[in-house]
């Protein structure tokens, strides 16, 4: 029997907990050579994105459903209380602001699709795919790219 059949949780992903520990991770992920191409790549980023969205969720409580882009139908958790997914809150200003760690994945995006000239492509890719892993609308993580390239959703 799995730890996940027994607490009915699983367990918990290492999310990177700050920007330059992602940029570590991608840098070690290219270096690798783990992802043959662009879209593993996008994939990986994508479940990234998905489990830092997610940890600003309540996953005790489920108030609907969601899906994306004929992704899996994933139960909708509401926010944690006083949190905003994707963002953080600034302790000079007080205000939610996007979290470093999503923005640098979405210039990370940007700057690989800009190789083809395709980084808004690129972008919005991994916006879909994210919408796979995160159980929340995804408007929250728009507005964090909000500024990056060409995005304005």
């Amino acid at each position: 029997m799995k730890l996940e059949e027994l607490t009915g949780r699983q367990r918990p992903t290492n999310i990177p907990k700050t920007a330059q520990e992602v940029m570590t991770w991608a840098k070690c992920a290219i270096e690798s050579g783990r992802y043959k191409t662009d879209g593993e790549f996008l994939d990986a980023l994508a479940v990234l994105l998905g489990n830092i969205g997610n940890e600003l969720l309540d996953d005790t409580k489920k108030i609907g459903v969601v899906s994306y882009a004929d992704g899996p139908i994933l139960d909708e958790w509401p926010f944690k209380e006083g949190k905003y997914p994707f963002h953080i809150k600034d302790n000079i200003t007080g205000k939610n602001v996007a979290d470093p760690r999503v923005v640098l994945i979405g210039r990370l995006a940007y700057q690989l699709g800009s190789v083809s000239g395709q980084g808004h492509e690129y972008m919005y890719e991994l916006y879909v795919l994210t919408g796979k892993y995160y159980h929340s609308y995804m408007s929250s993580l728009s507005i964090a790219w909000d500024g990056i390239g060409s995005w304005r959703y």
